[in-house]
């Protein structure tokens, strides 16, 4: 039984139940020291004997206490059958009602707190993966970076230790690489380095200049006749400028005079892939023909040629930075070259191949493949360093950044833009025709693409989808070949002309005297 108490309350002053907020009629007080409706508190401890405000208190009727109002008003005993009846059985309802809306009212403020507390566990999770990643990248970059210093270090020393058994200039028992041509590529590696680094701090391409290209000439010096006509290889140092074309001669251009300096015969076939350095100040020209023949010529004079096996073209052609060697891409294999005379000293087996491109450091071979792959070699260990993208379209088209940070190939109507430090794709350009060319310009800081419609589109590096300039040719024509040098961009196709693209009079700069 509920123990009762006298309390002193003033009279008429109502006494509000915990539970409903509506005044009691038998008020009670709980061990939580809550006073409540008495029929309400009996009806939550018909659920479970612990305190509706406490929990962890327990409680049972005799814990209750009875509040003795000093002029209760009890009210008169009602009949169902009544409308005073009605109005009691409505009153209970109310009070399950009540009920139910308190303990909706606690499970609400505790599932906040509970969600409160969630969101605030699951930022700060976000918080925690997010400065994890961003760690795991630094360190992965850190040792990608590390890994290629050490193996660069191991190559040399290896070569260093390999010259010391053997005497300069004898090949490996494999018929590989000489350790000197080793030991001269890497003294040249270190050198070009520097000379980079230097050369970035001067251009003529910028963010204001290069939207400033226009085309300013056009030259026709390849012969006219025949069944088909064009020019389909150009390349370029300083001002010289060879070209091979579908007359089976290549032409030896100077810019600077503005006049040919030599024609070179003797193809038996039209010219597909011309190469060009100075030795000496003197030009050593080259010219692959497609009827399986590369040819050296010095001034106008032949000096020496070789021959490939009957089915081969080539589909490349790079001359080493140190001038003494070349590397010829077939579509069968790489080939790797002395100059003096023409005579092969290592082969690199491959699969079918496409296109290729030197490294500036000229110490890596790429080499696109029909199946849209690209294979990277590393002429120091004569293996294969990595394998590029995935099985598509054919590269008809491959380049390296100036820095040698980054390599573009063309597939189809798109360029992949790689990031060679992460072996990565960093940018991809979706072009509107099938892209033909696609080229950098002398420092890295902007790429050009050339597609089968004759448009060369200029994009910014690093923000690989920024067109800057869009150059439309007069004359509609297939771009076969294109460079960008410090001078400017020079275009070949289907119709006998090379286009010049550069600076007006009044926007040209003084351009730096860098050999090309």
């Amino acid at each position: 039984m509920a123990s009762s108490v006298e309390t002193p309350i003033p009279p008429n002053l109502p006494l509000l139940c915990s539970l409903s907020g509506n005044p009691t009629t038998t008020p009670v007080l709980t061990p939580s020291g809550r006073i409540c409706e008495k029929r309400l508190v009996l009806q939550k401890l018909s659920e479970s004997e612990k305190d509706p405000f406490d929990p962890s208190r327990s409680c049972t009727e005799s814990d209750l206490v009875d509040v003795v109002n000093p002029a209760p008003v009890a009210p008169p005993r009602m009949k169902d059958g009544t409308f005073d009846g009605l109005l009691n059985q409505m009153r209970s309802e109310m009070d399950g009602v009540l009920l139910e809306l308190y303990d909706t009212r606690k499970s609400l403020e505790e599932t906040r707190r509970e969600l409160s507390q969630a969101l605030y566990q699951n930022d700060a999770a976000v918080r925690v993966v997010a400065r994890l990643s961003a760690e795991r990248d630094a360190a992965r970059e850190k040792f990608a970076s590390a890994s290629a210093g050490v193996k660069e270090v191991e190559a040399e020393g290896e070569a260093k230790a390999e010259g010391k058994k053997r005497k300069a200039g004898e090949m490996d028992e494999e018929g590989g690489i000489p350790p000197s041509a080793l030991e001269e590529m890497i003294a040249t590696w270190k050198s070009l380095s520097k000379s980079r680094r230097k050369k970035g701090q001067a251009s003529t391409w910028t963010l204001e200049s290069v939207p400033k290209l226009v085309p300013v000439d056009k030259k026709s010096w390849h012969k006219t006749g025949g069944t088909s006509v064009g020019i389909l290889s150009l390349d370029a140092r300083r001002n010289l400028i060879l070209s091979g074309g579908c007359d089976k001669t290549a032409v030896l251009y100077d810019r600077g005079e503005k006049k040919i300096r030599s024609i070179l015969s003797g193809a038996g076939e039209e010219i597909t892939h011309v190469g060009l350095f100075l030795k000496d100040d003197a030009p050593i020209t080259l010219a692959a023909s497609a009827d399986g023949t590369l040819r050296q010529y010095r001034n106008d004079e032949l000096v020496s040629s070789l021959p490939l096996p009957e089915g081969e073209t080539v589909i490349g052609l790079h001359v080493q930075p140190t001038g003494n060697y070349l590397l010829l891409a077939t579509n069968a294999r790489v080939l790797f070259l002395s100059l003096s005379p023409l005579h092969t000293l290592a082969t690199f087996s491959s699969t079918p191949n496409a296109c290729s491109a030197l490294h500036p450091d000229g110490l890596i071979l790429a080499v696109g493949g029909v199946d849209g792959l690209v294979s990277l070699w590393d002429l120091k260990t004569r293996s294969l360093a990595s394998t590029l993208g995935e099985a598509g379209a054919p590269a008809t088209h491959c380049a390296f950044s100036e820095n040698g940070y980054h390599f573009a190939v063309c597939r189809g109507e798109e360029v992949l833009v790689w990031d060679l430090r992460k072996l990565k794709v960093v940018g991809t350009i979706k072009a509107q025709a099938q892209v033909r060319k696609v080229v950098f310009d002398p420092i890295g800081k902007f790429l050009l693409y050339a597609t089968a419609d004759g448009v060369l589109t200029v994009v910014v590096a690093k923000d690989w989808n920024r067109e800057i300039v869009v150059l439309n040719p007069v004359e509609k024509s297939t771009v076969n070949d294109v460079i960008w040098k410090d001078w400017g961009i020079a275009t070949c196709g289907d119709d006998r002309l090379v286009r010049f693209w550069g600076l007006q009079e009044d926007d040209q700069e003084q351009l730096p005297d860098q050999a090309q």
